[in-house]
């Protein structure tokens, strides 16, 4: 018996070990703008990873208590999460739902992978 779970959702998957869950999004491109809604609030400590094609697009990393209303979430020194080229940061806030949101679209060929590493 495997000692880890792996959960998909239509434009997300996660793969959890213990007390550590890694979430993927591997969608955010020229049509899909904004990753389904990952629900971890009891994760205290996150950390994101995004690589791909940027192409001039910016990707935010966003919170919501509501799934309605998101704000950018923001790194330990306070600044938004935000990436233009391939990075990593902690985030601070722990909201109910977490996303990546394209802000800018950047041109035709923008193709970015998410990958976000929780631990309870």
């Amino acid at each position: 018996m495997p000692d880890f779970t792996i959960e998909e959702k239509e434009r997300w998957r996660s793969y959890q070990r213990g007390s550590v869950v890694a979430v993927t999004w591997d969608q955010i491109d020229a049509t899909n703008t904004t990753g389904d809604n990952f629900e971890g609030p009891q994760y205290a400590d996150k950390t994101v990873q995004i690589t791909g094609t940027w192409d001039g697009a910016t990707v935010l990393i966003q919170g919501s208590n509501d799934a309605t209303t998101y704000f950018t979430l923001t790194d330990p020194q306070g600044n938004a999460v935000s990436f233009t080229a391939d990075g990593m940061e902690t985030i601070m806030e722990s909201p109910l739902y977490i996303r990546p949101f394209r802000s800018v679209a950047g041109g035709g060929t923008v193709d970015v992978n998410v990958v976000m590493t929780c631990r309870a």
